[in-house]
């Protein structure tokens, strides 16, 4: 088969069309895998942000309970600032669970989320009650402590 030069050209250039389709059908492919992986990357630098504040929260409520243990009975200053800094820390304790568990649509964090619940729900309540002990009965509340140190390590360990 005898081809002139301007079938030859126009060959030459369908295969240079072809061939740019491919390359450009592969850039795509390959954007559409990058902003599925950058969206993934986004949701679990969210979600790790979110795990990290939880446990300063989760400290910062240690710290209260502190506070409280060495304001005791007879500070009445003191103890409003350890309760409005208490509920501003339980407060956004759970609020950042809640979020995770709305937000992150990961398999893994979704099952792990109701035990992490219930032990963040055991540790409000007893740092709520290390409060009120350190305020009305300071001895009872040393006895305690070695309780609420237990729902730390959990909720620590959990998270």
């Amino acid at each position: 088969m005898h081809l002139t030069i301007r079938h030859r050209l126009f060959l030459s250039n369908l295969a240079a069309v072809f061939l740019a389709a491919v390359v450009a059908s592969i850039g795509y492919g390959a954007m559409l895998s990058l902003e599925t992986a950058l969206n993934a990357i986004t949701v679990n630098g969210s979600a790790l942000k979110q795990q990290l504040q939880a446990d300063m929260v989760h400290d910062a409520l240690r710290a209260d309970v502190l506070a409280a243990l060495i304001a005791g009975p007879d500070d009445a200053g003191k103890q409003a600032e350890v309760r409005r800094d208490h509920a501003q820390h339980a407060a956004t304790l759970a609020g950042l669970i809640d979020t995770l568990a709305k937000e992150d649509p990961d398999a893994a964090l979704q099952s792990a989320i109701p035990a992490v619940r219930a032990d963040v729900d055991a540790y409000l309540k007893s740092v709520a009650r290390m409060i009120d002990l350190a305020f009305t009965d300071p001895v009872a509340a040393r006895q305690a402590q070695a309780d609420f140190m237990g729902h730390f390590r959990k909720l620590e360990t959990s998270m």
